[in-house]
């Protein structure tokens, strides 16, 4: 089944947002995966065609990767040996723990973040 808004897959990824801890929030619209910080990852929010979205938080580790399909893969993991031996190509970016409260104000928006086809 096809999406109706642009013909792809419904599992299509219209794109991502991540919040980091230094307050900043970052998309695809406007950044580049392998533009971010290496570090400081709070929330990915990966938006789907279909209107579903993945939230990708609590990891050490936060990828993308080149897929065989010839689409790009966003993952998470804890190791990084395994990261780097199942995807070579990756690009890794790194989580960080924050005090609860910061943690918490940064989930609710991840919560409520939309993608606007804008």
């Amino acid at each position: 089944m096809s999406c109706t808004n642009c013909g792809e897959d419904l599992k299509h990824v219209l794109g991502w947002k991540a919040w980091f801890d230094n307050s900043q929030v970052y998309d695809s619209r406007e950044n580049k995966w392998e533009d971010l910080p290496d570090d400081g990852v709070q929330y990915i929010v990966i938006f789907y065609c279909d209107n579903t979205r993945q939230l990708q938080t609590s990891m050490d580790f936060y990828f993308q990767a080149p897929h065989s399909s010839g689409d790009t893969i966003t993952g998470t993991g804890n190791s990084l040996a395994d990261i780097k031996s199942r995807y070579p190509d990756a690009i890794i970016k790194s989580g960080r723990w924050s005090p609860d409260n910061y943690y918490y104000r940064i989930r609710n928006e991840a919560l409520k973040a939309k993608w606007n086809a804008n």
